[in-house]
């Protein structure tokens, strides 16, 4: 990677002047405060942001109060020229963009270096994946050998053919057996990312690599058959076969032509093998998977129970390749089944709230028997919307709640807009009574709720009273499991993916809020410390909270968290802080244009006055724009409090780059993939 290049405007006189043009909406040299709070509201509209009037007139205050021109009579003007605000913007938009320089090493763009590159961040998974495909070359040659000890008392003449037709048939056997063991085995998955196991398997990458092997699969499947069609076609050129009347066409589609042995019901379950095969594979791919028909991609690939009775009659000695990950999957339904009858009678919504931007935040009743960690996830059905299909959804809510469980839910498929659209029904609640509601509880909280964790404004609408039913097969661990082994955590969500880290944030804070209240320090001397979760001993020295979100009201739906950490802070040095957060809106543009610019600059200057930021009235800035990645990176680096770990939930595009600049700075890297 190349050194960092910024192209946003700096604080020099040219990028000052045309930022106060942007500005100065008449050309005539000078700002008043009327004019603007007109160029001010024209910019936030321009942006998207949702600012109220009296936001907007602090903004204009702040600016008008960084200008001091006579200190002895303490006068402010109530007029600009350009010179005056250059002066309060260049040090303020200095603060706003990062400029530093990062020591990576350089990279060239050759085909060897993008190899070397893509092995150095995928180590792990590269190890993984090779021993995959050596296991493939060591069942051919297993199966090649065999092929030629049964061949003196096998019925059939020798063929390079059938021989090579064989080994792959027997590739694929084994194949289908390691298809079944990840990610379908959720619960057993979830156990082994608590062993010593977690760091030398992948389990973050459990889906990747079952793509994988499903690819492989399919592929040696269709060169099994090619090879078997084939091996048949040439047989029935053979006078010995012709003579017989064994015609290519009836030796490919009647059972038992030549013998059990040979042929028996090959051919017939082959055939629903490979028809099988290509329906799951097809229906699997990104276009579709990722789309409105993700349910076609869903029950499509319950064809895998006929694959598994298909392959049992085409080949009788896969039983013994599918009966341990088979036992697993067993023991894990009843283990689910269990729990969903357990908790069927007490487990109801009663209460949703519908987001801005289809997120839907449903509140559901906790049973008293049911822990999890924070991060983890849980599948639901919700049996008026559907009996069939279960739903993967990470829980938002910290495992302190003892009364609750929260699901923030993208309405983004087939079923999860028709949850939306089911609340959407229910009678509309004024939405200042919602809000005056919410600050209600927000000041008056029950004492049952230590976490400060209430529903969030500003909500679209406000369902509650509700007892809708609904199941839950779970919890299942996730990839912040690994959060107890970590010495300094940096949790990076991208828009709906923060949910798993809001359960994070609201657990730490518990048991942080706890521990210095008792008077003691975040950590010991020995470098242990007094936070426990489940009972089990945390390592955390630091934890940073990076929220990365499209829309501004995205930033307000754990804002209630936040402030009950800035609140338990207070007082803190910036060098003491045990959490810090930076948040990011993505639909202002990073500031290369001069009203980008102008907008952070009075963002800036709002929070010097201020003290609180005008967007989510949180001490700490928003930033507008996409991070600059590498210099966030780089001042994680700095901070020195042990070893780093990154646990990222989002878009897979923004998670490569994450990755990458992980194994640049030798921080370890936890994600979840969900489809």
């Amino acid at each position: 990677m190349a050194e960092s290049k910024k192209t946003a405007f700096k604080g020099n006189p040219e990028n000052m002047s045309e930022i106060f043009q942007t500005l100065d909406l008449n050309g005539d040299g000078l700002i008043s405060r009327e004019k603007l709070t007109t160029s001010l509201e024209a910019m936030i509209s321009d942006h998207k942001l949702h600012l109220s009037k009296d936001q907007v007139h602090a903004m204009t205050e702040a600016i008008f109060q960084s200008v001091v021109i006579d200190v002895a009579a303490e006068r402010r003007k109530s007029i600009l020229t350009a010179a005056e605000f250059s002066q309060v913007s260049r040090e303020a938009l200095e603060r706003r963009m990062s400029f530093a320089v990062l020591q990576l090493e350089e990279t060239d763009s050759s085909c060897l270096s993008r190899i070397h590159q893509f092995l150095k961040v995928y180590k792990l998974q590269t190890i993984w994946v090779a021993l995959f495909y050596a296991l493939q070359v060591m069942l051919f040659f297993v199966r090649m050998k065999k092929y030629h000890v049964d061949l003196p008392t096998s019925c059939c003449a020798y063929s390079d053919l059938g021989m090579v037709s064989v080994c792959f048939g027997m590739c694929v056997q084994v194949n289908v057996a390691i298809l079944l063991m990840f990610p379908a085995l959720r619960w057993t998955a979830g156990y082994l990312r608590r062993t010593p196991l977690a760091k030398i398997i992948p389990f973050d990458s459990s889906i990747s690599f079952h793509i994988i092997v499903g690819s492989t699969t399919m592929l040696l499947a269709i060169l099994h058959s090619g090879l078997y069609i084939l091996n048949m076609y040439f047989n029935s050129l053979k006078p010995l076969y012709q003579g017989l009347n064994f015609t290519f066409v009836r030796m490919l589609t009647e059972s038992g032509i030549i013998g059990d042995d040979y042929l028996g019901y090959t051919s017939v379950s082959g055939l629903i093998l490979l028809s099988c095969m290509a329906i799951i594979g097809v229906f699997s791919l990104p276009p579709i998977r990722n789309s409105i028909l993700y349910d076609v991609f869903y029950w499509t690939h319950k064809l895998h129970y006929v694959v598994w009775a298909a392959i049992i009659v085409h080949a009788p000695t896969f039983w013994q390749y599918l009966v341990f990950p088979l036992t697993l999957l067993f023991l894990e339904k009843i283990h689910k089944y269990y729990n969903v009858l357990r908790w069927s009678g007490t487990t109801r919504i009663t209460e949703v709230n519908l987001l801005p931007h289809n997120v839907t935040q449903l509140v559901v009743t906790r049973p008293r028997s049911f822990t999890f960690n924070p991060g983890d996830y849980v599948y639901i059905k919700v049996p008026c919307l559907g009996v069939l299909s279960w739903h993967p959804f990470t829980l938002s809510s910290a495992p302190e709640q003892k009364d609750v469980l929260w699901l923030h839910i993208k309405a983004s498929g087939n079923w999860t807009k028709q949850l939306r659209q089911h609340f959407s029904r229910h009678v509309v609640l004024n939405l200042d009574k919602v809000h005056a509601q919410t600050q209600t509880i927000s000041s008056d909280r029950p004492a049952k709720d230590d976490l400060h964790m209430q529903p969030i404004v500003p909500t679209i609408r406000h369902v509650p009273n509700l007892n809708v039913r609904i199941l839950l097969d779970g919890p299942y661990g996730a990839s912040t499991t690994a959060l107890f082994d970590t010495e300094h955590a940096v949790l990076i969500g991208a828009g709906i993916g923060v949910t798993p880290f809001a359960s994070v944030l609201g657990s730490v804070l518990a048991q942080y809020r706890q521990m210095t209240n008792a008077g003691k320090t975040a950590t010991n001397k020995d470098g242990t410390t007094s936070m426990a979760i489940n009972e089990r001993r945390l390592k955390l020295k630091k934890l940073d909270f990076i929220w990365v979100s499209r829309e501004q009201e995205n930033i307000q739906w754990f804002i209630d968290l936040l402030q009950g950490w800035e609140q338990q802070q207070q007082g803190l040095s910036v060098k003491d802080l045990f959490m810090d957060c930076q948040f990011y809106v993505t639909s202002i543009p990073d500031a290369k244009d001069s009203k980008a610019a102008g907008l952070s600059i009075v963002m800036d200057l709002h929070m010097q006055v201020h003290k609180k930021d005008v967007i989510t009235g949180l001490r700490t800035a928003t930033r507008i724009g996409r991070p600059d990645w590498p210099a966030v990176f780089a001042k994680i680096k700095r901070k020195d409090q042990g070893k780093v770990r990154v646990f990222y939930c989002g878009p897979v595009p923004l998670e490569k780059q994450i990755r990458w600049l992980s194994s640049q700075y030798k921080f370890q890297f936890s994600t979840e993939q969900f489809y």
